[in-house]
Order: structure tokens, then sequence, then C-alpha cells
């Protein structure tokens, strides 16, 4: 799975939604999949694999991507978003350290 900052023209600019790249047409945005529950609290709380968010997302990316028929359930209910009409940001925003081997 690859992560992916993303945001769109409908989007806040200063805001990246937080997803994954699901094939070569969508996104799969993870806060529009949760289906109404309560989103993370931040942008690095998605990024935290034993975190109930990064569960969810994970399952659902898994779900998605293995089985084509859920892709038009997924599409109608606003959990994909076209990669072409995304603007991609760095993965990890502001992380908290950078480290470099030489």
């Amino acid at each position: 799975m690859q992560i992916i900052t993303f945001t769109t023209q409908e989007d806040d600019w200063q805001r990246g939604r937080v997803g994954a790249l699901l094939n070569h047409e969508y996104l799969l945005d993870f806060e529009r999949a949760l289906d109404g529950a309560k989103p993370a609290p931040n942008h690095l709380a998605w990024l935290d694999m034993d975190g109930p968010w990064w569960q969810k997302s994970r399952a659902t990316f898994e779900d998605l991507a293995h089985d084509s028929s859920l892709l038009i359930r997924a599409t109608e209910k606003g959990w994909l978003t076209k990669r072409s009409e995304a603007y991609w940001f760095a993965p990890v925003p502001r992380p908290g350290k950078l480290i470099c081997i030489g």
C-alpha cells in the first residue's frame, strides 16, 4: 500500500487528506472511507499502525484492492478520488525527524 497526502480543488488547500494509491485511476480517501465515523485528530494519527484509523483504512484498502466489484460502491459513496483530480503532497508532512545515512 502506497500512502499519499493529497488535496483536490474542493478541499481546503492548507489541509491535506490522507489516502492510498488504489489503482491506476483512483486514490482511496481514508477519511471519507470511515463512512461518518470520527476522523483522526491529526495527520500523523492516520499513520499510527496500532491505531484504529490505520486498521480501518488498511482493511478497506485490502477489500477494495482484492474485490473490484466493491469499487462501484466505493465510488458511489465518495470514498475514491480520481488521481488526475488530486494535487499530491509529501506523504508525511512535517516529519519529526529526518535521518540520513551516507
